[in-house]
């Protein structure tokens, strides 16, 4: 859970690494006299001299005077680097909290996935989050990659039920992850119908096993192609794993044709909810591109209007009515370019009436 997306985890921060790492640099910025406030940090290095010496993120000055014991609120930093290993790291790390955090996350291991090569575990965890897919497909493809779905094999082996064998009338096999998608009877007979007909994007790879369950191909697929192929596989599964309980908990099968209007009804809110979440990342880029562009044409506009309201009120009283327009714009009949009598040279560049 606390691992990042693309190696296995659910991306959950961690409130001891978060909380820790922005408490220790902050102290160790002050330490470093990198904080505005001088008496804090002379307090703060101080306290923290013998163990940043240690550390050797400070020189040795014996006309400074250190603590050589780290009062309790202190020791806590010793641990917390002693805990992650980072009493080796530089400075720069060591003085920002989000280097700290992404120090620690890279050195995380990418989660194994049963059956599949160590180098194939990071394009399984890539496909999980795909952006193609929704929440909800998202978090069945994790538990299927995990091995942890909760069907009657991994409910039996946590003592969570009576039996494992697999509900649907006729099968006496266990019901593991691989089997329920894929081995049992009723899905081999959906995967057969799912053909080019039905969905043309499935026509295009042969289907075996790890491509179904995990994504993963030795063909090259383009990313558009491989999209909307993983989409429909994945809907297709959430079709099976939504017949299977309402098979367990109302004894309801659903016929094949009402899986298969339910897997076209999953696939459009899947895409659905894709398109919004593009449109709402396309629309957070624009805000911050036109924020750092700078201001537009009416917000050029607003300040010189208020540019102009500024002036005017460190006017002279009988000079008013040359800054005041019908409108209040400062645009009217009595421009300031008539007026003689003071300096309007700066007025009437940003109004362009000279």
């Amino acid at each position: 859970m606390y691992k990042p997306k693309e190696k296995g985890g659910k991306g959950v921060p961690v409130l001891y690494l978060f909380l820790g790492s922005h408490y220790t640099s902050t102290h160790l910025k002050q330490a470093m006299n990198l904080s505005s406030n001088n008496k804090t940090n002379t307090m703060t290095r101080f306290w923290c001299g013998s163990y940043l010496r240690k550390l050797k993120m400070i020189k040795s000055d014996f006309r400074t005077p250190v603590a050589f014991n780290l009062p309790p609120a202190y020791v806590f930093i010793w641990k917390f680097l002693e805990h992650f290993k980072l009493e080796g790291e530089e400075s720069k790390i060591l003085t920002n909290h989000r280097f700290i955090i992404s120090v620690v996350q890279d050195r995380e291991s990418v989660t194994p996935v049963r059956g599949l090569r160590y180098g194939d575990a990071s394009t399984v965890w890539r496909n999980v989050s795909h952006p193609v897919l929704s929440n909800r497909l998202q978090d069945l493809s994790w538990m299927v990659a995990h091995g942890i779905l909760p069907v009657r094999a991994v409910m039996h082996s946590r003592g969570m039920s009576a039996t494992s064998i697999c509900p649907r009338p006729g099968c006496g096999a266990p019901e593991s992850v691989r089997h329920l998608l894929w081995e049992c009877s009723a899905a081999v007979d959906l995967w057969a119908k799912a053909g080019s007909l039905q969905f043309p994007h499935l026509a295009r790879e042969v289907l075996h096993g790890q491509l179904v369950l995990y994504g993963v191909s030795q063909q090259k697929i383009t990313k558009k192609d491989f999209a909307e192929m993983w989409l429909t596989l994945a809907t297709i599964k959430d079709a099976i794993w939504t017949s299977r309980n309402l098979l367990v908990s109302r004894r309801r099968q659903m016929p094949p044709v009402a899986v298969k209007r339910n897997i076209k009804g999953c696939r459009w809110r899947a895409k659905d909810t894709a398109t919004k979440k593009n449109r709402l990342r396309l629309r957070g880029r624009r805000s911050r591109r036109s924020t750092n562009r700078g201001p537009s044409s009416g917000g050029l506009a607003l300040r010189v209007r208020q540019e102009g309201r500024s002036f005017r009120a460190g006017f002279p009283s009988e000079h008013q009515r040359c800054l005041e327009g019908r409108d209040g714009s400062g645009l009217g009949k009595e421009s300031p370019r008539f007026c003689s009598t003071f300096n309007t040279q700066r007025f009437c560049i940003l109004y362009s009436c000279s």
